[in-house]
């Protein structure tokens, strides 16, 4: 979630906003950036192909 109020600060680090759809590096599967993700960063920023941004959630628990 975004903060909402001017000075206010989404909690956690910063973190990059990675380019979306992910690279894929065959047709069978996830790319493997999903795994490393799920691992280090279940909920990511990512740049949508029209520029907006948008949170990348890789983990089922972290959704429902």
């Amino acid at each position: 979630m975004t903060p909402q109020r001017p000075g206010a600060r989404a909690s956690g680090a910063e973190t990059e906003v990675l380019d979306f759809p992910l690279p894929q590096p065959g047709t069978m599967g996830p790319p493997e950036k999903c795994a490393q993700l799920r691992r280090s960063c279940p909920m990511a920023r990512v740049r949508m192909p029209m520029d907006a941004t948008a949170w990348y959630a890789t983990r089922y628990e972290d959704v429902r």
